[in-house]
């Protein structure tokens, strides 16, 4: 083992450590920034591209309208999705696979979260859809159910294939602003 793949190794196990410590931090908080969820979003992805070298790009885009440490989300929405396309989504061997999160202002009262790849797409049928469910997908229908109840709001998820090939996520959510 070289110095040079010591230091991959420290990197990558500090880089484990930092997402471990922030997925179980996140169990005890009902809402994070959207500047600390994008510096979790970038170590896990970057985590995952030390997995899968070469094996995809990725881009999480917060447009300068939307204070980053002001706006407020539900921790954990995001991951299952980005990981569904990293794990089920991309074709190995595929240069151009493509992640792309986005956290875009629809109103002065609603927040999108879009999640966007552009891998094989939802390859299940109708009976198998019905029969299964993603326990993650779940978890995240029932907290927006809540959210949306709390703030008077329609909070919901759509999840489809896109003509063009792929998966678009789309999470619906009230923009909630922290006080100054």
């Amino acid at each position: 083992m070289t110095a040079n793949d010591n230091r991959k190794v420290v990197s990558y196990l500090a880089k484990f450590a930092t997402i471990m410590r922030q997925t179980l931090e996140s169990t005890y908080t009902d809402y994070i920034s959207l500047t600390k969820e994008k510096e979790y979003l970038e170590k896990y992805l970057d985590l995952q591209r030390l997995r899968f070298p070469d094996a995809f790009n990725f881009s999480i885009e917060i447009p300068d309208s939307l204070d980053g440490d002001r706006i407020m989300i539900p921790p954990m929405l995001v991951q299952p999705f980005a990981e569904n396309a990293i794990e089920h989504g991309f074709v190995a061997g595929n240069v151009e696979n493509v992640l792309r999160i986005r956290f875009s202002p629809i109103s002065t009262h609603k927040l999108l979260l879009e999640i966007e790849d552009n891998g094989q797409g939802l390859r299940i049928t109708a009976t198998q859809k019905e029969q299964h469910i993603s326990r993650a997908t779940q978890i995240i229908r029932d907290s927006l159910a809540i959210i949306g109840q709390k703030y008077q709001v329609d909070a919901h998820l759509e999840v489809k294939n896109k003509p063009d090939g792929g998966v678009l996520a789309q999470i619906f959510l009230p923009l909630i602003q922290q006080p100054v």
